[in-house]
């Protein structure tokens, strides 16, 4: 870690007890005989020995004892005057001939040489290469190693290591998730969770939403004039703290229930046994939470209070409208003007919100609804034919390689049809796309022969073509005497062309009498319905 000169450091033992069907386990012999061991010889005076312990060898087992034994170790009343707190933990693995120092451990959900795709690698802040030398010189055959395996000693070290990034120092206080900047606002990256004090989720088909108090009232990350991550002028709504935001792909529900389950134990290991027995109950919406409502009560022990998935979205839209200064926005031509909306006359508005699907919802009042309309072909289907048809793996990175794309090269447009000239009797432009994807037909090519730039910005134009046109978006508002539509949802995540796209769409269908706007907090209306399920008071 570092430590200055004659700087008091405490040094606190793990090691694992026998494995089933194994005689012995040379880490439990160490630390078994550690303490004996220091107690017969003279340590430095700025050195002494904390804890020894023995966990299970079983991560659910050795769990649990851990952060008992994480929290004791900075917390305990022989800590008085200690300055740094470093942590050995001893394993053992039947495959190695030398003693490996280990310089990280990885998320469990990454196998054999497969990068940890959420970057929840920890490394130690230790100066191992010192270490290592330190060892050679005693006459110890050691090495530094990336891979701690993937059973007990890594599942052990993980927590470790994560529990030092919220304890230590100068941390941020949380998990390393995916780091993404979006226009507007910074999203759900790097949380500090201690302050936790209640939290609601939305779980849709491709996302998982997560909405959640921090009690410390302290400003995560912000910008001057624009807060998302830590929305502390909602005070008078959330009385004690700040709203915070994180996103999780649904396809990774087991890192979210890792994710949650830390959290969990952090907490409980402040509580008494009794406290920490009480039941669980989470404010939830979307289909995943009818889906895996079995799954959290078994990993966790948490209940799923599900709260009506439309109802969610209005009530969250309707909260970010009213509450939030600079929320909705129209964007066009690269020009992004706030809308300013009068709370006496929000009412009636069309909600949009595109997720995996599309719904169309029209709001009469605050509790006055009805969807109206929809489509399956939403943000499911741009990432569905995007990995199949392009090497992309997230929704972020197919829109990222659409930004280079250039969607002529695939779709076949109005002048290709009527050879470059444009069908000016029913307003049709030479560059008005005439079929998306068009031009796959008539060319001998095969897939390989199309760059996955222009693929990926085809299917982004087409599906957002797709919602904002008549058929879809504008239509309804016609039908229903609305020229308010509001897009919401994490298809759109302030992406410059997909709001463009949108916006020119609804312009050209509707002769100019509509405007599409968008939302700051477009991706979790849901979440934040669900959290005002809760009894506030």
């Amino acid at each position: 870690m570092g430590s200055e000169e004659n700087e008091t450091v405490k040094i606190n033992v793990t090691g694992l007890k026998k494995f089933h069907g194994v005689e012995e386990n040379p880490a439990e012999t160490i630390v078994n005989n550690l303490r004996d061991y220091a107690d017969h010889r003279v340590l430095p005076d700025n050195v002494k020995l904390g804890i020894c312990k023995l966990l299970e060898t079983a991560g659910d087992g050795a769990i649990s004892e851990l952060y008992k034994l994480l929290e004791a170790g900075i917390n305990g009343e022989d800590n008085v005057n200690v300055e740094k707190v470093v942590w050995l933990h001893i394993g053992v693995s039947s495959g190695l001939l030398k003693f490996t120092l280990q310089r990280q451990a990885v998320n469990e959900a990454t196998f054999c040489c497969c990068p940890d795709e959420l970057k929840w690698q920890r490394q130690t802040s230790c100066a191992i290469e010192a270490i290592l030398e330190l060892l050679k010189m005693k006459g110890f055959d050691a090495v530094i190693s990336n891979d701690a395996g993937r059973y007990v000693c890594n599942f052990v070290y993980y927590h470790s290591l994560m529990f030092a990034e919220r304890k230590g120092p100068g941390t941020e206080g949380l998990d390393r998730i995916e780091e993404k900047k979006i226009e507007g606002m910074e999203t759900a990256t790097t949380k500090k969770v201690n302050g936790i004090s209640r939290l609601a989720i939305d779980i849709g088909g491709s996302l998982i939403k997560v909405v959640y108090l921090s009690g410390d009232g302290h400003n995560v990350s912000s910008s001057a004039d624009e807060r998302l991550n830590h929305d502390s002028s909602l005070h008078d709504i959330f009385p004690g703290g700040g709203l915070d935001f994180l996103t999780f792909e649904t396809s990774k529900i087991n890192e979210f229930i890792e994710f949650l389950s830390s959290v969990l134990l952090q907490r409980g290991a402040r509580r008494d046994e009794a406290e920490w027995s009480e039941k669980l109950v989470v404010k939830a919406t979307g289909g995943g939470a009818f889906k895996f409502a079995s799954l959290f009560m078994e990993k966790l022990g948490i209940t799923l209070d599900k709260v009506d998935e439309m109802d969610s979205l209005v009530a969250g839209a309707n909260l970010v409208l009213k509450a939030w200064d600079r929320e909705a926005f129209t964007y066009m031509d690269g020009r992004k003007e706030y809308v300013e909306i009068d709370e006496k006359d929000l009412y009636p508005y069309l909600l949009v919100n595109i997720g995996s699907g599309v719904s169309m919802i029209k709001v009469d009042s605050g509790d006055k609804f009805e969807r109206v309309s929809g489509t399956s072909i939403g943000g499911g289907t741009l990432l569905g034919l995007g990995r199949l048809l392009t090497k992309c793996k997230s929704f972020d990175e197919l829109l990222e390689l659409s930004v280079e794309g250039n969607n002529r090269a695939v779709d076949m447009l109005v002048g290709d049809i009527y050879g470059g000239m444009d069908y000016a009797k029913i307003g049709l432009t030479s560059t008005a796309i005439a079929s998306s994807f068009g031009k796959a037909v008539s060319e001998r090519k095969e897939l390989e022969d199309y760059r996955g730039e222009d693929v990926a910005r085809s299917l982004l134009r087409m599906i957002s073509n797709n919602i904002a046109q008549v058929q879809i978006a504008y239509l309804n508002a016609l039908h229903h005497s609305m020229k308010r539509i509001l897009f919401g949802g994490f298809f759109i995540r302030g992406h410059e062309y997909t709001m463009d796209t949108i916006s020119v769409g609804v312009h050209y269908w509707s002769k100019g009498e509509a405007k599409a706007m968008f939302l700051r907090h477009e991706g979790f209306l849901g979440a934040l319905g669900a959290f005002l399920a809760y009894d506030l008071r």
